[in-house]
């Protein structure tokens, strides 16, 4: 690696390593929905556990509230469906 890795940068890298990391985690093997500029102004978290991750949408990269939206709903819905050994 070269160059300087910033926070800017550390913060949308890590709301996709924790999305992938879930669609791992719960077997979700569907594609990968990429962020492409959608729109998230409507978006929220109702979750309280996750509802912090809501300041994310006033970063100036988006991508970072989209995939972390994206987590929590594989998270919650996951739970639902995936079962503990």
């Amino acid at each position: 690696m070269s160059g300087n890795f910033r926070i800017d940068d550390a913060v949308p890298a890590t709301a996709r390593i924790a999305y992938l990391a879930t669609k791992i985690l719960v077997n979700d093997m569907t594609p990968i929905a990429y962020y492409e500029g959608q729109d998230i102004k409507e978006w929220s978290i109702e979750n309280p556990d996750w509802d912090f991750l809501i300041m994310l949408k006033k970063q100036p990269d988006k991508s970072s509230f989209y995939y972390w939206h994206q987590t929590v709903q594989l998270l919650l819905n996951g739970k639902k469906h995936h079962k503990k050994s």
